[in-house]
């Protein structure tokens, strides 16, 4: 996925560089075809920009979908990426990033927060300021997981300030916003559990599952949103909702370890295998 943009932007860089000099070749000499050669050159351009970037985006979605039910071929293709030679200090932080969060997601915490102490190490350098409020946010979330409460508390203040003084595109802080909104009311939720945490969280859980269906290029939550869901309305103890939402996870076939909290869930009634 990241070879393909990679692969489109200098594709399309080129293009219009020969567009450019095909239109000074024609200005200079006056030739009207050489102009007209140069406009079908920069309309071919564009249209294969569009097609390279739409391949692209069909790859990263089928990356994704592995992530949610097949996380180890998802972590596979990303160390076998981060093995490549010649790629550049930004696209490995990346890389490195996204394995992350597969470990994150298979609830691989230590091994998750070992990648992002690395990137705390060195500085956070060739990390962009998006990326680096998307790393505190999960270091935040990871802590909380394995119950380091204050470390938990501390890196999401961090991912506050980050996004604070982040400069993006109006869509983009939305949704930094919205995923920020839920990792308090997660932390508020794990910390002080009651009616009013458990609604506040069951909120932010079905904004973001609205916000994330409406956008094809995040996929990646979907299934654990249902499963935290289930979780929020066992603790309001709607079991009715709870197993509706549990039922979606099992339907889909995914093998990611909240499948297996359900199943346990089901068989013994222990809700302490439930968590989030």
């Amino acid at each position: 996925m990241i070879f393909l943009f990679t692969f489109s932007t200098v594709i399309f860089i080129i293009v219009i560089l020969i567009v450019v000099c095909a239109t000074f070749f024609g200005l200079a000499i006056d030739s009207w075809w050489a102009a007209f050669t140069a406009f079908i050159v920069d309309v071919i351009a564009v249209f294969v920009m569009k097609y390279i970037m739409k391949l692209a985006l069909k790859k990263y979605n089928k990356t994704i979908d592995k992530m949610n039910y097949d996380i180890h071929a998802f972590l596979d293709e990303q160390y076998k990426f981060l093995d490549r030679p010649l790629l550049s200090a930004y696209v490995r932080n990346l890389v490195k990033s996204n394995i992350a969060v597969g470990y994150i997601h298979n609830e691989q915490y230590d091994e998750a927060l070992k990648i992002y102490t690395e990137f705390e190490s060195s500085g956070y350098q060739n990390i962009t300021p998006a990326m680096r409020f998307i790393i505190l946010n999960n270091q935040s979330g990871a802590y909380l997981r394995i119950g380091d409460i204050e470390r938990a508390r501390l890196y999401m203040r961090n991912a506050e300030a980050i996004l604070r003084t982040a400069n993006a595109p109006q869509t983009v802080m939305q949704s930094f916003y919205s995923l920020f909104q839920l990792t308090v009311a997660t932390f508020n939720f794990v910390v002080n559990k009651n009616e009013q945490t458990a609604m506040e969280y069951l909120n932010k859980l079905q904004a973001s599952l609205s916000a994330f269906s409406s956008k094809d290029i995040i996929k990646t939550s979907e299934l654990r949103i249902h499963y935290e869901m289930g979780v929020a309305y066992i603790a309001l103890g709607n079991e009715e909702r709870a197993n509706s939402e549990f039922d979606i996870v099992l339907q889909s076939g995914a093998s990611v370890p909240f499948v297996e909290r359900i199943k346990v869930y089901r068989k013994t009634g222990d809700l302490s295998v439930l968590k989030v």
